[in-house]
């Protein structure tokens, strides 16, 4: 629901419904996890905490 009540750009000229917004998210959910390098998941029912996630970001994208 999110997604379809965004407040959008009037240049992008959205004319979608929400069922056609849901459908075009249900096939996207099709592919999968793209397999694209390391990732980090992340839990944000609630807010993450930062400080935490910090050095795994880090090792991640290999900072030092």
């Amino acid at each position: 629901m999110r997604f379809f009540e965004r407040k959008r750009h009037p240049g992008h000229l959205d004319s979608r419904d929400y069922s056609q917004i849901l459908a075009s998210i249900q096939e996207v959910e099709k592919w999968g996890i793209l397999d694209s390098g390391p990732r980090l998941e992340v839990d944000v029912s609630a807010e993450p905490d930062m400080q935490a996630l910090l050095p795994q970001i880090a090792r991640i994208i290999e900072l030092p």
